[in-house]
């Protein structure tokens, strides 16, 4: 007889973490929650802190609760995104704790799913499966000593729905090794996902041109200059983006500086993932002389993208203050 109760508190073996028992699956494994999210254990792995008291009140009152904060944790993540996200996994090991590691499901669309990383050579799957639309899923947690022996993670995906006219092509990522950024807050979250580290894989919020927008534009004429303008942006194969922050939004006054390069770099990440899904030949993008901060980061950026080349933009036309990203 299992000597494990739903509701009862306990801790791992070999980790300095703890949680509460939310249900079992199978023999002898058990399901913990931590931060809100459920882990399969082997019972073996855990020992007993304290035992649930007698319920007064019915247990599928807490399952609703649970789910609730669920579906918050991420609402501070873009929606119409799939993103694959690190965070530490203890409040007090911020800097040396384990790594959890999240894929956060914001399409329409259902999700098919491996996660490898590679290790003397060979890629080895360490998670796999399926993410329903709207929702995120605890991959695993990894230690830090164990994301030193790993040379790059790949994730592979395939969408799918109930609408069989919405097709995607599946999709493969090669990217750095996620590790939690310590260096500053960056995301803007709650506790321990402010010191995330977060990768969009794919960015469906562009809409398609109205039907209606269409039939204006052919009735304008050819000569038309906003014609011109927008046929431009659908044929394009480059772009320039300029990351001054106020050329992103008039409210910059009041932003402090790591606000305002948190606010560059959702930019600079929601414009290369357009030009990449959108096969651009290179993208510019204006960073500025500055300090070199963000010419900096965008350069540490790209470390999470395989393929790209970058390179100093045209000094003729931008000085020292551009980059310029080729893609093909």
């Amino acid at each position: 007889m299992n000597k494990f109760s739903v509701g009862d508190k306990v801790s791992f073996k070999n980790e300095p973490q703890s949680g509460i028992i939310t249900g079992f699956r199978k023999k002898d494994m058990v399901m913990v929650e931590v931060d809100g999210f459920e882990i399969p254990v082997h019972a073996s792995e855990l020992i007993l802190i304290e035992k649930v008291p007698t319920p007064e009140i019915p247990s599928v009152l807490p399952e609703t609760e649970k789910a609730v904060k669920k579906e918050n944790v991420f609402s501070w993540l873009q929606h119409d995104a799939l993103f694959l996200l690190a965070a530490p996994s203890e409040k007090l090991q911020v800097f040396t704790g384990a790594v959890n590691y999240f894929l956060v499901n914001h399409t329409s669309f259902h999700l098919l799913f491996t996660v490898s990383f590679m290790k003397d050579e060979e890629y080895i799957t360490l998670a796999r499966g399926t993410v329903n639309a709207g929702d995120n899923l605890l991959l695993f947690r990894k230690t830090r000593e164990e994301l030193s022996e790993w040379k790059k993670m790949n994730v592979q995906l395939i969408y799918f729905s109930e609408n069989l006219f919405e097709l995607k092509k599946p999709q493969s990522h090669d990217i750095s090794v996620l590790m939690p950024d310590l260096k500053e807050e960056t995301t803007g979250a709650e506790g321990l996902f402010n010191y995330a580290k977060v990768v969009m894989l794919s960015d469906f919020s562009e809409k398609e041109m109205a039907v209606e927008k269409l039939k204006e534009h052919f009735k304008s004429g050819p000569s038309s200059k906003k014609i011109k303008a927008e046929r431009k942006a659908v044929l394009k194969n480059d772009d320039v983006i300029d990351l001054h922050i106020e050329k992103i939004t008039d409210d910059y006054r009041s932003l402090d500086t790591a606000a305002i390069l948190r606010m560059q770099l959702e930019v600079f990440r929601r414009e290369l993932e357009v030009a990449i899904r959108n096969h651009y030949y290179r993208i510019i993008f204006i960073h500025g002389i500055g300090e070199g901060i963000l010419r900096q980061a965008l350069i540490d950026e790209l470390k999470f993208y395989h393929g790209l080349t970058a390179k100093p933009a045209s000094h003729q036309k931008f000085g020292n203050g551009a980059i310029e990203i080729q893609l093909r």
